[in-house]
């Protein structure tokens, strides 16, 4: 088993027992009660599920995926297709902490980049971390036609740089052999 997945099947199941002990996700803290629906991140729901951009001219595409908030996390996966191959993929979460909500960001499963919540609510977050390279900021919108927008931005070279996606709600078709 690769290190990466028994890394995610610890951290899920110690999420697990915690949550059956009724115990705190931190052995204790204020404010990191487990719970089936964490009131801390409800101002996110409208990224929960399954997304694709549409295929392009190439037949490109990205997709991706959030749970629920629950036991004070969404988790998410996202993945660029270009030329029937996996040219990117990222791991995502977002996470209540004491010192608030974080987007943390792995891309290729690389080290973590962590993002603050720095405005939430209306169908729209914006996560921000001044000290990172590219991106800056991270932006979520849900459009009023049920799709979802992304956005990321910040400086590059000295330049103002940005790119976004508009998804589509997607469900991902089991693999046939």
């Amino acid at each position: 088993m690769s290190r990466i997945i028994r890394c995610f099947v610890a951290a899920f199941a110690s999420l697990a027992l915690a949550a059956i002990a009724g115990c705190n996700a931190d052995g204790g803290s204020p404010g990191m009660r487990l719970s089936p629906r964490d009131a801390g991140l409800a101002d996110l729901w409208f990224m929960t599920g399954t997304w694709s951009t549409p295929r392009d001219t190439s037949g490109n595409r990205v997709e991706e995926h959030w749970t629920t908030a629950e036991a004070g996390t969404l988790m998410g996966v996202s993945r660029t297709l270009r030329g029937g191959q996996t040219a990117f993929y990222e791991y995502l979460r977002i996470e209540r902490t004491p010192e608030g909500i974080f987007y943390v960001a792995q891309p290729r499963g690389a080290q973590e980049t962590r993002f603050k919540l720095v405005e939430s609510g209306g169908n729209r977050a914006v996560f921000e971390n001044p000290e990172h390279d590219f991106p800056t900021r991270i932006i979520y919108r849900g459009l009023p036609d049920g799709r979802l927008h992304a956005r990321i931005e910040g400086q590059q070279r000295g330049q103002s740089r940005y790119e976004e996606w508009f998804y589509r709600p997607a469900e991902i078709a089991a693999a046939t052999p």
